[in-house]
């Protein structure tokens, strides 16, 4: 790569996720004088009031403006050549992406993004393995909020446990807090996620390659709803599960370490609520995929969503009240793996800040591009499609986001 190169640019900087990840780098930046960066987007002048908004004068000089446009592949392939990282926030994924990750392989520059669309994760994975080996390119999607806390939280039991885990099963808590639960939602859902969940659910491959590897006692799913830590859980649909899967199973390949097995839930104080979440799935499943009717609920999102889906940015006092935690149980044997496993871990992965989601996942994908521009020798040597896991297990990323918005701790 070219030293003359910036060391990340941030594509879709304009957008509600990237204004996000604009400030963290800002802030983190500030600790690290060396970082050169620059922001990308299909309107300047949206580029320079997200900058303005985020930077000092002094350091609004020092960072590079670039137009691009997901449509146009030869602005794509100039603005990653202009950096050695190109974090994507410019969703959804299935529209947008793909364009970018092959101009990133096409100019020799690595590849993050915050995706956590089940389909196209499988569609980068698939298409552009081989290509972005050759190059000697990473290509890492899921490095935000959707998938990292259980990606890297695995590993970080794993870390913790002194022994074999088998499996580890992870409960998700992400709810308004205080008189902002007592209401109605509106306007806290942004129409590109919405867009991408619809397409998911109509198009998503039912024949996904899996990297699932059962090792006896199988972990088996638990059932649509059951209660544990005193809430109501119910599966938690995503990318989260195949994500920790390929990751288990690049070390399982590389190492032949025994992979742990993983499932994720969603939890939730009231079962009222688990019940209507479970009918609504169902029904917004039959909807997509037996109605056929996916483009209906895309054109009309508004009725469809009774007013919970946005076209501009969330309603922020809703998301400021908004918590993110996980709790990850972990079952193993301290000694030889033999018979059932008895020996039990549990950590929580949380965040710390004012708008959970995004604010986590701008913070989680700064650090993933700052790693791989000073750890590059702790991660694997050639390029190829990666998870975070599989990325950056033997560097000090978890460290880094402990120390930061991410907590890891063992309870």
């Amino acid at each position: 790569m070219s030293p003359a190169r910036l060391d990340v640019v941030i594509f879709g900087a304009s957008g509600y996720t990237g204004r996000f990840v604009i400030k963290e780098l800002v802030r983190i930046s500030r600790h690290q004088r060396w970082l050169r960066w620059g922001v990308a987007g299909r309107s300047q002048v949206k580029l320079d009031i997200a900058v303005q908004s985020a930077c000092s004068p002094d350091e609004r000089k020092f960072v590079r403006v670039i137009t691009a446009d997901a449509d146009d592949e030869s602005s794509l392939r100039l603005m990653c050549a202009a950096t050695k990282v190109v974090i994507n926030c410019c969703g959804p994924y299935y529209q947008c992406g793909e364009a970018v990750v092959r101009a990133a392989i096409d100019t020799t520059t690595h590849y993050l993004d915050v995706c956590s669309e089940p389909t196209f994760l499988e569609l980068v994975w698939v298409k552009y393995e081989v290509a972005a080996r050759k190059a000697g390119v990473l290509v890492i999607n899921a490095c935000g909020l959707g998938c990292v806390p259980v990606d890297l939280g695995v590993l970080y039991l794993e870390q913790c446990f002194n022994g074999t885990l088998n499996s580890v099963e992870a409960y998700l808590v992400s709810q308004p807090s205080g008189e902002t639960y007592k209401r109605w939602p509106a306007n806290v859902l942004k129409y590109s996620t919405y867009e991408a969940a619809i397409y998911e659910i109509a198009n998503g491959s039912k024949t996904r390659q899996s990297c699932s590897l059962k090792f006896e006692p199988e972990l088996k799913p638990r059932g649509l709803l059951h209660k544990r830590f005193n809430r109501w859980c119910k599966p938690y649909p995503g990318a989260d599960e195949a994500v920790v899967n390929r990751t288990q199973h690049y070390f399982y390949k590389e190492n032949n370490k025994r992979p742990v097995q993983f499932k994720r839930y969603h939890s939730s104080p009231f079962f009222l609520d688990s019940i209507l979440a479970l009918i609504g799935s169902i029904i917004l499943w039959m909807i997509c995929r037996v109605f056929c009717m996916s483009k209906f609920l895309i054109r009309h999102p508004r009725l469809c969503s009774l007013g919970i889906v946005t076209y501009g940015d969330p309603d922020e006092s809703f998301m400021r009240q908004l918590s993110f935690e996980h709790t990850l149980v972990g079952v193993g044997w301290k000694g030889e793996p033999r018979g059932q496993p008895t020996d039990e871990i549990i950590a929580r992965v949380y965040t710390v800040g004012d708008n959970a989601p995004y604010e986590g996942t701008a913070v989680v994908v700064v650090h993933c591009a700052i790693t791989i521009l000073t750890a590059r020798d702790k991660m694997p040597s050639y390029g190829g499609v990666f998870t975070p896991g599989a990325a950056f297990k033997n560097t000090d990323l978890i460290q880094k986001l402990n120390e930061d918005k991410l907590k890891f701790e063992i309870i």
